[in-house]
Formats: structure tokens, sequence, C-alpha cells
């Protein structure tokens, strides 16, 4: 007798090629994964976030200034000197000369997102009103441990 050369074909419970399972099960999860891990790592590298903090300085501006002075006056009203001693004209004049006052200044810096994402969990950045704001200045030491 002959033999009959038997074709085995491996196949699932329901009837599909075993290759197409593996290739629905295994490689579409693995890429679609890749894709997301892909995605995550652009926008941490690449996405950006204003953060405002506000801090007092002292500008120096030429402002008008109205000063009072005293003039001495050489002889008194009666054409001789006063007998309390000089007499004196007061006069209030118009200066300009620069003057220093503290002003609140708003700063904003484009932060990177891993750094946003540290800074908000010592809780160096806080939501408020118009968006993110950092609790503390850039040249202060930052918080060290979360505030919760």
């Amino acid at each position: 007798m002959g033999s009959i050369p038997i074709r085995l074909r491996l196949v699932t419970s329901v009837g599909k090629p075993f290759m197409g399972m593996i290739i629905q099960r295994l490689v579409v999860p693995a890429v679609a994964a890749l894709a997301g891990m892909a995605a995550i790592v652009c926008g941490a590298m690449y996405h950006r976030a204003p953060v405002s903090w506000q801090e007092v300085q002292e500008q120096e501006r030429e402002e008008e200034v109205t000063k009072t002075i005293r003039v001495p006056v050489p002889f008194g009203p009666g054409g001789g000197s006063s007998p309390w001693g000089k007499s004196f004209i007061t006069q209030k004049v118009k200066v300009i000369e620069k003057v220093k006052r503290p002003v609140l200044v708003t700063r904003v810096e484009d932060m990177p997102e891993p750094a946003m994402i540290r800074e908000m969990t010592v809780g160096g950045i806080a939501l408020g009103s118009g968006g993110l704001w950092r609790t503390y200045r850039p040249d202060e030491p930052p918080p060290l441990l979360c505030p919760s």
C-alpha cells in the first residue's frame, strides 16, 4: 500500500490559522504599546508650558517731584536782618530726579514637561488664576518635600 501524505495545519479552536492569531494577539498590541511610548517621549521632550512668578524689584525712574526749599534772605523785611537770626523764604520747586520704587513684576518662563511634573510633586508649582504659578522665586531654594 502506498502512504497518503498528510498535511498538518495548525488551527486554533475557532478555525483561524495559528499565524493569524500570533499577529492578532502579539504584534498589534506590541506596536500600539511602542507607539504610545514614543508619543509619551516626544510629548515629554517637546511639550513646554508657561509658568509665571512674581517678584518685587526696585526700579529706578525719573519722576517730577515737588520739593520745598528754603532760600535765605540776606536782609529782613525792613531792610535789616531779622532779630531771630537769618530770614528764609520757602518755595516749592519742581525737580526731576531719579526715584527708586518697589514694583511687582510678573515673569514668565517656558518650562519643559518633566521639570514641571517634578515641581508640582514637591509643591513648587500651583494652579492659580490665569495658569500655573511658581510658589517660590528662582533664586530661592525650591521646596524639598511634598506638601501633602
